[in-house]
């Protein structure tokens, strides 16, 4: 199979879902319904999901009566004839055909699967052949999980890989447009749409879009004038989690707003204010309990800003 053709389909999968499930459907498929999987290694003392430079990574995603079962440069979608829950989260799969794109004709093809639920953290899938280990996607946003990107060179060579990266643009100023706010934040917002975001999916290939981009004024630097905080929340791959957030810091020169600080926290987080140059966010976090769409424990943070009045980090 061609390899483009499959990464086009794995790369469209949803990662992350916490809505959409068909209430109707019976006990059985719906405990599986938008449960996404990812294939793991131990590494060390940790599980990983490993991000091959030349076929991405395991994924296994339950749909109502389909799922989708990918393993690096093969893939397709089954139809489900029959769930059967053996015994608790310990599944016989009956599948009755497959296919590739949503646009093709099923191939018939009957075949047995077994999902069996090992621990809190792991999942064994098998068929008659093979066997391989998942973990839970929400594992990632929990942390119980690593995500490593092999390195490019590490499958092609230096030219393959340059035609691979897109040419890198830095934006660093946005000109403040008749004295107002409005355009400036308009072109901050353009700006990270445009150059910021697909840099970020392309260290994160779990991103899929934004879930939020709002911008705060307020003096960040001291000198007491309104800066630009740009707050950003972004969801997986064709998912409604959140899996990242950060802030871009743009000082008002008088003239522009120039960049002077990307700012991405080792945790969920929305903004609440700007005082006193500092930044007061809420940091979410996900107890083993809580479901991917809603974390439970919220708490205050206070991002203290260090900068001199000309934008400049200071001591």
């Amino acid at each position: 199979m061609n390899i483009n053709k499959f990464l086009s389909v794995i790369f469209s999968i949803l990662i992350i879902s916490c809505k959409g499930q068909d209430k109707e459907q019976n006990k059985e498929s719906f405990n599986l319904n938008n449960l996404t999987l990812l294939g793991v290694t131990k590494t060390d003392s940790v599980y990983t999901v490993i991000n091959r430079c030349d076929g991405g990574y395991p994924v296994l995603r339950f749909y109502k009566n389909r799922f989708y079962f990918y393993i690096p440069q093969e893939g397709a979608y089954y139809l489900t004839e029959l769930i059967e829950e053996i015994e608790n989260q310990n599944y016989k799969i009956t599948t009755k055909g497959y296919y590739f794109l949503s646009n093709e004709k099923p191939i018939p093809s009957k075949k047995i699967w077994h999902l069996r639920k090992i621990d809190q953290l792991l999942w064994d899938f098998s068929d008659e052949k093979s066997q391989y280990q998942f973990a839970d996607s929400i594992s990632l946003i929990k942390k119980k999980i690593t995500f490593y990107n092999q390195p490019c060179r590490e499958c092609w060579d230096e030219e393959e890989c340059n035609k691979l990266e897109p040419q890198k643009k830095i934006v660093e100023t946005i000109k403040l447009q008749d004295s107002s706010f409005n355009k400036s934040i308009e072109l901050v917002k353009q700006e990270f749409i445009n150059i910021e975001l697909p840099k970020l999916k392309k260290t994160n290939k779990l991103i899929g879009g934004i879930d939020i981009l709002e911008a705060y004024l307020g003096d960040v630097t001291n000198d007491n004038i309104d800066d630009i905080v740009l707050f950003y929340s972004l969801t997986a791959k064709d998912g409604n989690a959140n899996i990242s957030a950060g802030l871009n810091i743009y000082k008002n020169t008088g003239k522009e707003m120039k960049l002077i600080e990307s700012i991405i926290p080792d945790f969920m987080f929305y903004v609440k204010k700007i005082s006193n140059n500092s930044i007061y966010v809420e940091k979410i976090e996900y107890k083993d309990t809580d479901s991917r769409c809603c974390p439970s424990l919220k708490s205050e943070v206070v991002l203290k800003t260090k900068f001199d009045n000309d934008g400049n980090k200071s001591n």
